[in-house]
């Protein structure tokens, strides 16, 4: 049971001994005194709830506190994670232009190279015709020279047996001479053997006069033959201006003697141009060998160029199918997770909304069943403290959102860095193929090389054989 206080009951004895109120004065007295004690148990009671109240409100707003200082960690967290992604990001699309730039600069290099190598191939073509030219001219030269060997041989062997001819001739005249004049001395008739030595020198001057006149014939033949061996060698012709010049002054054996010397030079001169025309074929088949070698080159280099082609291409769509089905995949995860999490995340705040609108609503029947000022600034502040709270709470929706929107952004850099890294693999395997491309260019630059050695040797060769075709000439006529 409630007992008032001494104070209350000495207010009430004074004011009963003073006044001495009526009965029903004292029937509303004693109502009004009952009605006190029950309004301060009740605002009591009220206070203590509302007490009880805010302690749990101050929990909330502590846990609420805890939890808006741990989603600013996060939200701090991921501003530095969104730092150092747009840093990587913009490193990335610097790289990207780079190899962009290195890319196109690569391409302009391969078609500078293939546009060497078209003129390369075309200048190797040329060459190649312009050796078999000079094989055709040095077969066409190797068949006049052993025309011209056999032409020769048949020559000095028909002059050899007409020198034998004549020398048996004049042997026998000299005989039949010595065997008249043994017969005139045995005889001892000079008329007579005076008589025979003149009909004897007679014979004797028509026999060397049918020798000068055969030997004229045949020196018109050798002219002819000269002038048919001149347009070939001037060689030959020395040799028989000599020869003739030899027979006038000398006898038919020294000239015979100077004629076998001088054929056995020409046969030696001849052996010497066999030989040389025996290295130049040789020289031909070693060029015709590095020809066939460059070319079998070229048609692999062909080839590999073909199949790399091919097998980029093929790279390049497998590559592209497996990004597209990714990018497919990646879009279908990335739009069912960011479902999802948009949805538990709604769902959560509007957990929390309504939690909040309850609080509201409980403090504003707080607020309309207690009529207080200081309650009513409480209120106030409460409300103004949950408003806050509502502003930050949409606050932080929105950086929810942002933070989805940047993991968005982060899966699809995660695509563009498997973009990137197919990239890098195109172009490491595009590097392997410029190798590749650099080392046969090489190759075909060497047997470019080997091949203009060769020529100048056979500029060389040719040069030689000229100079050895005039010194002989220049000595027969300093002869």
């Amino acid at each position: 049971m409630y007992k008032p206080s001494r104070s209350l009951r000495q207010s009430q004895e004074k004011q009963y001994t003073n006044n001495k109120p009526s009965p029903q004065t004292r029937a509303v007295s004693f109502a009004t005194t009952m009605e006190d004690p029950l309004r301060q148990i009740s605002r009591e009671f009220d206070r203590d709830i509302y007490k009880q109240k805010l302690k749990i409100q101050e929990v909330e707003l502590l846990e609420a506190k805890e939890q808006q200082n741990q989603i600013y960690i996060e939200l701090n967290e991921q501003k530095l994670k969104n730092k150092q992604q747009q840093q990587v990001i913009d490193n990335l699309e610097f790289k990207l232009h780079i190899e962009k730039k290195d890319s196109l600069i690569y391409q302009q290099q391969v078609q500078r190279l293939e546009e060497q190598y078209n003129y390369l191939q075309d200048n190797y073509n040329t060459q190649k015709q312009q050796i078999i030219v000079l094989q055709e001219s040095i077969e066409q030269i190797q068949k006049k020279n052993n025309l011209e060997k056999e032409m020769r041989n048949e020559k000095e062997l028909l002059q050899e047996k007409e020198i034998k001819f004549q020398q048996n001739e004049i042997k026998r005249y000299q005989e039949e001479i010595i065997k008249q004049r043994e017969h005139m001395l045995l005889n001892n008739q000079q008329q007579n053997t005076n008589e025979f030595i003149q009909i004897l020198e007679n014979k004797f001057e028509l026999v060397q006069k049918e020798f000068i006149f055969y030997k004229k014939e045949k020196e018109q033949e050798i002219e002819k033959i000269k002038q048919f061996i001149d347009s070939y060698q001037n060689q030959i012709e020395c040799l028989n201006q000599e020869n003739q010049n030899l027979q006038d002054k000398q006898l038919i054996i020294s000239t015979k003697e100077e004629h076998q010397q001088q054929i056995t030079s020409l046969k030696i001169e001849l052996e010497s141009q066999i030989q040389i025309t025996k290295q130049l074929n040789q020289q031909i088949v070693i060029l015709q060998q590095q020809l066939n070698q460059t070319n079998i080159i070229c048609q692999n280099l062909k080839e590999e160029k073909q199949n790399a082609i091919k097998e980029k291409q093929a790279i390049e769509t497998y590559y592209l199918d497996q990004l597209q089905k990714q990018d497919v995949q990646l879009s279908q995860m990335i739009k069912s997770s960011i479902q999802n999490e948009q949805k538990a995340q709604i769902q959560k705040l509007q957990i929390i909304i309504e939690q909040k609108d309850l609080m509201i609503r409980e403090l504003s029947m707080q607020k309309d069943c207690n009529c207080n000022k200081q309650i009513k600034n409480e209120q106030k502040l409460i409300i103004r403290d949950l408003e806050k709270k509502n502003a930050t709470l949409v606050m932080e929706v929105e950086r929810l959102n942002k933070i989805l929107k940047q993991k968005l952004t982060e899966l699809e850099n995660q695509t563009s860095r498997s973009c990137e890294e197919n990239h890098k693999k195109y172009l490491e395997e595009i590097d392997i193929w410029k190798n590749k491309f650099l080392s046969i260019n090489k190759q075909y630059h060497i047997s470019q090389e080997q091949l203009m050695v060769v020529k100048t040797e056979l500029d060389g060769l040719k040069k030689t054989k000229q100079k050895e075709n005039i010194d002989p000439i220049q000595i027969n006529k300093v002869v």
